[in-house]
This record gives structure tokens, C-alpha cells and sequence, in this order.
């Protein structure tokens, strides 16, 4: 049984203006040669737990040494060159 726990993550806003060098500086007619843009980003953090029951320690050594290997595999597959 797995549980699922969520937790309200960013939520950004980036308003950009392009315009064309020179034409776009012109008063009145530069809205002709400029545009203008908005972009919204949202993020979301999810956590999911696993409940695993633990009898002896050497169960409990067993199972971290398990999640070491998932966590060193998980790494070296998402490392950033």
C-alpha cells in the first residue's frame, strides 16, 4: 500500500516584452514592431511513501542497504554533465 502526499509547490508569472532594435524604440508606431507575452509555470512536489514492516535490525539493515542502491543507481542515471 502506498500513500501518496502532495504539497503545494511554486507558481510563477514572466511577462516578457520583444521588439524589433529601433523600430520598436519609435514613439506611437512602435507597437507595430513590439509584442508582448506571458508565461505561467507550476510546480507541484509529490512525496510517496511505502510502508515496509520491520522485524529485526538485521531487516532494517537489509532494507537500507537496498535504498542505497536504488538511490546511487537513481543518481548516477540523473547527474547533470
Amino acid at each position: 500500500m502506498k500513500q501518496l502526499l502532495s504539497a503545494p509547490g511554486g507558481d510563477s508569472t514572466e511577462n516578457d516584452t520583444y521588439k524589433v532594435p529601433l523600430l520598436g524604440d519609435i514613439p506611437i508606431l512602435g507597437w507595430l514592431f513590439k509584442t508582448h507575452s506571458t508565461s505561467r509555470e507550476k510546480t507541484n512536489l509529490y512525496v510517496f511513501l511505502t510502508p515496509h514492516i520491520v522485524r529485526t535490525q538485521k531487516d532494517a539493515a537489509g532494507l537500507i542497504r537496498k535504498k542505497e542502491k536504488q538511490w546511487a543507481k537513481w543518481w548516477r542515471n540523473h547527474q547533470v554533465e
